[in-house]
């Protein structure tokens, strides 16, 4: 499985008006970067709300693997929420429809695509599901601590029959910090894992090599490997 090409796909490279939530995604897709290195594999980051369309699509189409990372809610027009709704924050528009259009045509070309906590809500609202807008605050999928840089939350999940193979063990510690959820599930999407309070922690496509997990496997907290199994997996399931 070597000499993979990796598409990264995050939301943008500069964020003026929050510097802190700006450090703490570099340091996520860093990491994300240096594990997949640590396979062999050639990983390009691309910035979807910073180019066009055609310009992520054609980048998602010289890579083997598309992962597709964390970053602000996903506006509610394209899955039919509320406008106005509890946590709502900025949202970068264009970089939803460039990755909603890189997510559907990967689907038609048969490449594996792993989404990661926003990237695990985008897969589903580009197969036509929707959104849970907010998740009551129950300290269950992130430290709601006023002024907490980092607000990751350590949890377990319970898998959904065997969608995930082993790259996901029964129970296995993750890492969260999201507000959002998957709600009703989009079209060939089943749910692969849940937390303890019924939330949809993973999601896998029945018959395409599309995964998506709500937490933060690239995270320095999450148990080592996890990040290259869920990789390994999808690229041994293209």
């Amino acid at each position: 499985m070597s000499n993979r090409r990796v598409a990264v796909m995050h939301l943008a490279d500069r964020r003026p008006a929050r510097p802190d939530y700006q450090r703490t995604a570099d340091r996520l897709n860093g990491s994300a970067l240096a594990t997949i290195h640590s396979l062999g594999w050639d990983a390009r980051l691309h910035a979807a709300a910073d180019g066009s369309v055609a310009e992520a699509v054609d980048a998602a189409r010289q890579a083997d693997v598309i992962v597709i990372l964390g970053g602000e809610d996903v506006h509610p027009t394209f899955y039919g929420g509320a406008a106005d709704y509890v946590g709502s924050g900025r949202h970068l528009e264009a970089g939803d429809e460039a990755q909603i259009s890189v997510v559907t045509d990967a689907a038609l070309r048969g490449v594996p695509v792993l989404g990661v906590c926003r990237g695990h809500q985008l897969i589903n609202v580009a197969l036509g599901g929707d959104l849970i807008q907010h998740l009551p605050e129950t300290g269950h999928h992130r430290d709601a601590t006023p002024g907490l840089d980092e607000p990751f939350i350590g949890h377990r999940v319970a898998l959904v029959g065997d969608l995930l193979g082993s790259a996901v063990r029964q129970g296995e510690l993750v890492q969260s910090s999201h507000h959002q959820a998957v709600d009703r599930l989009g079209r060939g999407l089943r749910a692969a894992a849940v937390s303890e309070d019924g939330v949809v922690e993973a999601i896998a496509h029945e018959s395409l090599p599309i995964v998506g997990v709500q937490w933060h496997p690239e995270h320095q907290g999450a148990p080592s490997g996890q990040f290259v199994r869920l990789l390994q997996h999808l690229a041994l399931s293209a």
